[in-house]
């Protein structure tokens, strides 16, 4: 626990987790401002609702009087560190918390954590599930949608906190240690934020830095980034392999087997299609068991697991042809994950891809693309040099928005093909997220099949 009655704490950012944090830093006696550089009748809403609790803030900018003589900075976790509060910040400093670190002060159960470029979300959701199917008294928290610190004065009397977290939510942390934390995999991502992929890499790796022996870190050893980290974690690493056996939670896509080879589980009917997801169910199952529940709830959780919105999300099915939102694919690798999923077999694809570029190279799709897509559509700022690193495998059109992507791919499309809306790339060139461009995806779609 943290002493924080008294102080004078910065929050910085009027979102979801700022304001959450805001109203946790004064009810435990903090004075709190908090300073926003947007400024929408939305915000001015929420300005209201605080100052009423007594916290000062500041919309439409970020003044330098306003910042200043404060004893904690707690920042958003889209808060870019060039920020001039966190500048500021670190000039004189002053230190400087993410939501995550406040919240993890004042957490009063083990905390199971899950990080990686893709795929945290159906990881963190599926063991949220497994551990609820044991019986556990569990809440499900970070970047998937509920800040730790909106709930973390509720959880007196759970069992753990499972939380998603994001790289970050890692940059600004001091003493956050979860008790088994898991790696799902590294690659490039956000170097739109960061000023190389090593600053990424460090970043997720933090997730790791205050562990300890007693500790459990999860790491998926197929991937050589995440072996490079595991080399200076002093938790226990357990890694899971899909290629590698020995000593490892091993699947071979039909069952997990313990590190000493002895058979843990074998999968149940699943929703979750592809060898990524045999990934996810392995680590999921690791974690799971290192935490001390049962192969019998690893099994109903499996089971009964709906996949998550905008992630291979079958849209519809009419003659012969499938429409699939995957609008959550906002990197390369995501993408190419999702076409491994697909068997090969004769160019069957329809790929929709495109959106806000990111900085990586889309070169890593040309292998799958070559096998399997028989078209591309392409939309936003990333188009064109997403046209020029692809040219040549396969027909490739250029589209202005995402009605006008349906519509071609439909008048592309016979029966047994697969129309996927797969972008490779943000959303934020076109939309407020991934979850309304998938939206519009799927309206297109309707509307295009009614």
């Amino acid at each position: 626990m943290t002493n924080i009655k008294g102080k004078k704490v910065l929050v910085v950012g009027l979102g979801r987790s700022g304001e959450a944090a805001g109203l946790f830093l004064r009810k435990k006696g903090a004075l709190v401002r908090l300073t926003e550089s947007a400024n929408n009748p939305e915000l001015k809403k929420k300005k209201k609702v605080l100052e009423s609790s007594g916290i000062e803030v500041e919309l439409g900018r970020h003044s330098e009087k306003f910042i200043a003589a404060v004893d904690l900075v707690v920042t958003s976790p889209g808060i870019a560190p060039e920020t001039l509060p966190l500048l500021y910040a670190s000039k004189n400093k002053i230190p400087v918390w993410s939501e995550l670190e406040l919240a993890y002060r004042f957490c009063p159960v083990p905390i199971l954590a899950v990080t990686g470029t893709n795929g945290k979300s159906t990881a963190v959701t599926l063991l949220f599930d497994v551990l609820k199917a044991a019986g556990k008294k569990v809440v499900l928290a970070g970047n998937i949608g509920t800040p730790l610190i909106e709930i973390v004065s509720e959880l007196n009397g759970k069992d753990a906190a499972v939380l998603e977290v994001s790289s970050f939510q890692l940059e600004w942390i001091e003493k956050f240690r979860p008790k088994i934390a898991v790696l799902l995999n590294v690659s490039a991502d956000h170097l739109d934020r960061y000023q190389n992929f090593e600053s990424y890499i460090a970043a997720k790796a933090r997730i790791f830095e205050n562990q300890g022996p007693e500790d459990f870190a999860v790491i998926n050893h197929d991937d050589p980034l995440c072996r490079k980290i595991a080399r200076k974690i002093r938790a226990r690493v357990y890694y899971y392999s899909r290629r590698e056996q020995a000593g490892k939670f091993f699947t071979d896509g039909k069952t997990v087997f313990l590190p000493d080879g002895k058979p843990l589980l074998e999968f149940p009917e699943s929703r979750l299609w592809g060898g990524h997801n045999h990934e996810n169910m392995a680590a999921v199952c690791a974690a799971a068991h290192l935490f001390g529940i049962r192969s019998s709830a690893m099994a109903e959780g499996i089971r009964n697991f709906r996949p998550l919105k905008h992630r291979l999300e079958l849209v519809a099915e009419k003659d012969g042809v499938k429409y699939i939102d995957d609008s959550k694919a906002t990197n390369v690798d995501s993408t190419l994950r999702a076409l491994q999923a697909f068997p090969e077999a004769e160019k069957r694809l329809i790929l929709i891809l495109g959106g806000k570029d990111k900085g990586g190279s889309y070169l890593p799709l040309k292998s799958e693309i070559k096998k399997k897509v028989k078209a591309l559509i392409l939309l936003g700022e990333a188009a064109g040099r997403i046209a020029t690193e692809l040219r040549g495998l396969c027909l490739i059109q250029r589209t202005k928005n995402l009605p006008e992507c349906v519509r071609s791919a439909n008048l592309l499309a016979g029966a047994g093909d697969i129309v996927i809306l797969s972008p490779a790339c943000s959303s934020f060139d076109m939309f407020k997220n991934y979850g309304e461009r998938g939206d519009i995806f799927k309206k297109a779609v309707l509307a295009a099949l009614s």
